[in-house]
């Protein structure tokens, strides 16, 4: 009960300021709300991209339903894998091909944790904007977002966010409360300006992330038992790293501007700058030798390192005729890599590339883009919207990520000259609605030629995967999931939600892919008024659960997840409860999360070696100001 003090604590101090925030916003003589979510709207860099219709542009989030998530995994609806806790390295279970089919790192494991440029919301607001989130989840975990905007002058608006990201170790011994594995700090800026007449339009961004990790290597044993789940011990865990860390600094310079030519054409111009330092340290290396298999250059302290930079320009043509819109556009990018241990590999890449849009009626849509870099490399994609169906189809033919084909650290070495790999991707669906039932069904598949990714020898129970490194089968592999959903108000006000996916892999190449067979989500609630209706509320239980597979394994060295065939990651069900309510434009909400710890098993694994979150008391509150 000891370690539900301070959240309670915390809980009883936002309830008292809640009054504060309810109050804090502009009236007028008749106590009329003046300004809030209807007079605050924001727009992205796809909006004006895709000449999107201005009365279409979004107002603020204050929507009850799912609030209450806060770990990433079920923001992804458990499709990807992390380490246990908030913040780790993140990796998608399912084949996702990557979206820039040029030169990459191919360290992509924190991509989530940076604001990219595409994600960006800009602001047109009638009086200052601001959004303040804090989560204090259980378990010494934390994340602080605020978001600020504001008018300069009825065209022009600025803000920025800032958000913090803190959790302590979740397995193995620590010195004290607030022994952290992971800080991570982002802030951006970001401005709008727009003429009178709407001819020209510029949005601009700055993005900064600093994500550290303290890595455990994963729980230490010296033999494994029957069952799996008796090695999971939390704090009682021996882990096999002391010292190690990972750190990724990112930043990002953007701007995008547009100038309307005439009815039919419009300008366009987007540049990037980026410069990314990505850092794996263990220092003093001696506590943990025991942990690697060799060490290449320095027995006393690992510093492997890789920075990047690139500079990337787009110029393109853009308009509508008609319903049909259309892009053309040429792109150049100039890449530097510098590994610490390799001489530096400079390289410019040349692409060109299209989009056409076809929007008949509100019930049919079509589209199609390619994009094609100088050399052989493209992506190609199409799309239909018609009534109830949705589906894309595409196929990408993309280079080997740079850590694939050139690696030199202290803890391995390699020199490859892989083919280019190429994915072909379908999702198609049908969303059939009823008076009290939303029910979805479809597939997502994929075939890959000449799938790349890494592997090892083997596992071992103390230390580091024996021979980790890229490899490269000749053959294809598919991956074919159906799945079905429904959304059912049985009862007023009651709901019901499930997805179901089933998967299967074949082919030649089908060792390159593990997934589970069965993927399971479900949720029951009250969503509704209470308490004579001075709150909007949300109350219930949502469980999820994966059928048992040989789940990827994880590497902290060269921060890749490694396909493997020893250790079998259990089935377990993961439930929690949850409260939400919201009164005005503020949110709060209080949860046990993994409710049903020890039950069936004494936790569960996200990695091999690498357990799940214990039971905790979460809660989490959001304040809209707009004055």
């Amino acid at each position: 009960m000891q370690k539900y003090k301070l959240p309670v604590l915390y809980l009883l101090f936002l309830v008292l300021l809640l009054p504060l925030s309810l109050s804090g916003q502009i009236l007028d003589d008749s106590t009329k709300l003046v300004y809030g979510p209807t007079t605050t709207r924001y727009i992205t860099e796809s909006d004006l991209l895709y000449n999107a219709d201005p009365t279409d542009f979004a107002y603020p989030d204050t929507l009850i339903n799912n609030f209450y998530q806060f770990d990433e995994l079920e923001r992804l609806d458990y499709r990807y894998q992390n380490l246990g806790n908030v913040g780790t390295a993140l990796s998608p279970i399912f084949y996702e091909a990557p979206e820039v089919i040029g030169l990459r790192s191919g360290f992509d494991v924190y991509d989530y944790w940076f604001y990219a440029p595409e994600d960006f919301e800009y602001y047109n607001t009638r009086s200052p904007y601001t959004d303040l989130t804090y989560f204090l989840a259980g378990n010494g975990r934390s994340l602080v977002e605020v978001t600020h905007s504001r008018n300069v002058t009825p065209n022009w608006n600025v803000g920025f966010d800032f958000r913090r990201l803190t959790a302590d170790k979740q397995i193995g011994p620590t010195r004290r409360r607030g022994d952290k594995q992971i800080v991570s700090t982002a802030y951006d800026l970001f401005t709008y300006y727009k003429t009178q007449d709407l001819r020209y339009q510029v949005l601009a961004n700055f993005s900064r992330l600093k994500h550290t990790v303290d890595e455990s290597g994963g729980i230490a044993v010296n033999v494994l038992p029957e069952d799996i789940s008796n090695i999971i011990g939390y704090e009682d865990s021996e882990i096999r790293l002391e010292n190690a860390s990972s750190e990724l600094l990112r930043i990002n310079y953007h701007l995008f501007h547009q100038y309307k030519v005439n009815e039919l054409t419009e300008v366009y111009h987007r540049f990037d700058r980026q410069t990314e330092a990505n850092e794996y340290i263990d220092d003093p290396l001696s506590r943990d030798l025991r942990y690697y298999e060799q060490a290449l250059i320095n027995e006393t302290i690992t510093h492997d390192s890789l920075h990047q930079s690139y500079w990337q320009n787009e110029l393109g043509l853009k308009g509508e005729v008609a319903a049909l819109y259309y892009r053309l556009y040429y792109k150049r990018k100039d890449i530097r890599y510098a590994p610490k241990y390799l001489q530096p590999l400079e390289e410019s890449e040349d692409y060109t590339g299209f989009s056409l849009r076809l929007a008949a009626d509100s019930s049919l849509m079509l589209s199609a883009e390619g994009e094609y870099l100088w050399g052989g490399y493209y992506r190609a994609a199409g799309f239909i919207r018609f009534k109830w169906l949705q589906a894309g189809l595409s196929r990408t033919k993309f280079k080997p990520a740079y850590i694939t084909q050139t690696y030199f650290g202290n803890h391995g070495e390699w020199h490859n000259q892989f083919e280019a790999p190429v994915a072909n991707e379908l999702n198609a669906a049908a969303n059939i609605p009823f008076k009290r039932l939303q029910f979805s069904a479809g597939v997502r598949a994929a075939l890959v030629e000449r799938p790349l990714y890494f592997t090892a020898d083997s596992l071992t129970l103390n230390g580091r995967p024996v021979n980790v490194r890229p490899v490269q089968t000749t053959g294809s592999a598919q991956t074919l999931s159906p799945f079905a959903s429904f959304r059912w108000e049985f009862v007023p006000r009651i709901f019901w939600e499930n997805e179901l996916t089933y998967s299967m892999v074949s082919g030649e190449a089908a060792e390159a892919f593990h997934v589970p067979e069965w993927l399971y989500n479900t949720s029951i609630y009250y969503e509704g008024e209470m308490f004579g209706g001075n709150l909007v509320g949300q109350l219930g239980v949502d469980a999820n659960w994966r059928s048992a597979y040989y789940a990827n394994a994880y590497d902290p060295v060269m921060q890749q997840f490694l396909v493997q065939d020893e250790f079998l990651v259990p089935a377990y069900p993961i439930i929690n409860l949850f409260f939400g309510f919201r009164i005005n434009t503020t949110r709060v909400f209080l949860r046990m999360s993994h409710l049903n710890e020890g039950i069936p098993d004494n936790g569960y694994f996200t990695t091999p070696f690498y357990s799940g979150t214990g039971r905790t008391f979460d809660l989490g509150i959001d304040w809209l100001f707009f004055d």
